[in-house]
Order: C-alpha cells, then sequence, then structure tokens
C-alpha cells in the first residue's frame, strides 16, 4: 500500500509550470467574460428574445465561477511552499480543476457521453440532518466515498451504493479527492465562517475508513 508520503518522495510536481498553465486558462476565460459582459452591454435597451439574453447572462455566471475556482487554485499553490503532501493534492486538484475549466470552454480533447442518472441513499441511522454531498471520488475497486456536509462525516459506499462504513469528523467536510489507490484527502473546516481549514488523509483499508495526518492551514482552503 503505497502512502502519500511515499509518493512525495518519487513524485514531484511542477508548480511553476502549473502556474502557468492556470495563467493561460484564467486568461482565456477572463478574455471570453468580457466579451460576453460586451455584448450583454450592447443589448441593453434593444428588443431581442429573452432566451438570448439568458444565454449570455449564464455565460458570464459560468466563466465567473470558473474564474473564482482558478483563482483560489492559483493562490493556493503559492501557499503550499515547501510542504511536499499539499503540493501533491494542490497539483492533482488544480489538474482536475483546469480540466474542468478546458472542458466548460469547449476545448477539452475529451467526449464525455451521460449514459444515465440514478439516485441513491446515503443516509444512515446516526444521521441527524438532510445528507449534503459536497464532494465525492471512486476508488480503483469502484468504491465511492463522498463528503457529507450536513452530517459532518465521511460515507464509504459499496458497488451497490450502499454505506459500508463512515468516518466522523469533528470539522465539515467539504470536498475530497483521491491521491493513491487507497488514500483520499479531504478538506475541512470548523465552520461556513472559518477563515481557515485543514486536510484530513483517510485510507481505505478492508471496507473501512482509518484517519491518518492532518495538515493545518492558515487560510480557508
Amino acid at each position: 500500500m503505497t502512502s502519500i508520503f511515499q509518493l512525495t518522495d518519487t513524485q514531484t510536481p511542477n508548480l511553476q509550470k502549473l502556474s502557468v498553465k492556470l495563467e493561460t486558462v484564467m486568461g482565456e476565460i477572463a478574455s471570453l467574460k468580457s466579451s460576453q459582459e460586451a455584448r450583454a452591454q450592447a443589448l441593453q435597451g434593444k428588443h431581442t428574445k429573452q432566451s438570448i439574453n439568458d444565454c449570455i447572462i449564464s455565460s458570464i455566471h459560468k466563466y465567473t465561477i470558473l474564474q473564482n475556482d482558478l483563482t483560489l487554485f492559483y493562490e493556493t499553490i503559492k501557499k503550499t511552499g515547501d510542504n511536499k503532501e499539499l503540493s501533491f493534492i494542490a497539483s492533482i486538484k488544480c489538474e482536475h480543476k483546469i480540466q474542468q475549466a478546458l472542458i466548460g470552454l469547449g476545448k477539452s480533447g475529451n467526449v464525455f457521453t451521460v449514459k444515465g442518472k440514478f439516485r441513491y441513499n446515503a443516509r444512515i441511522q446516526s444521521d441527524s440532518h438532510k445528507c449534503d454531498i459536497l464532494g465525492t471520488c471512486v476508488v480503483p475497486d469502484g468504491q465511492v466515498l463522498v463528503a457529507d456536509k450536513n452530517n459532518r462525516k465521511v460515507k464509504l459506499l459499496d458497488q451497490l451504493y450502499q454505506v459500508v462504513s463512515h468516518w466522523s469528523a469533528t470539522d465539515i467536510p467539504w470536498d475530497i479527492c483521491l491521491i493513491t489507490p487507497s488514500e483520499v484527502a479531504v478538506v475541512v473546516m470548523s465552520n461556513v465562517w472559518s477563515n481557515t481549514g485543514a486536510v484530513q488523509f483517510i485510507t481505505v483499508n478492508q471496507n473501512k475508513l482509518v484517519p491518518g495526518k492532518k495538515h493545518h492551514l492558515p487560510h480557508e482552503c
């Protein structure tokens, strides 16, 4: 079983190259957003179809979200400093976010086809609130981990999407990503107004969630 601490000894992310990549994509998004805002300005006061206006507003909103997300990752990468584990996690999440941005810009070489949509119940007996899943990831054997904000839990679902294990957090789990075939990193915050956060490492071992190291951060995640 390979842990993140072993991986960082052999895999060092090129944060400078990643920053340049981020800047390029952010520049393209800013250009497209400005173009749409100018278009919206030009159409003000004119009689145009509501569907056209809605489309422009939707595009501006999409570009704003992408811009904010990428800016956050750009600032996070600069703050990781010499922390190899956090740099490794940030690089993985950043590459994923860049890929999402490229898909949003219609520049991804990948083609995705939605085969179906299904709803599953992730609620367990000890839950006090309605589930609010903010993040998910899939481990190689097909099991799924979900971050349940409202109940402050990370839950492990089997291949039939039944909850087989969970880990109760004292903080709120906001997002989750796979960093090795058997280990995930969970972003946690003490509350929704907190300006600091942490990364909690969890290992999946024989259908059990085993918490590991926790890195506290001087900024929000």
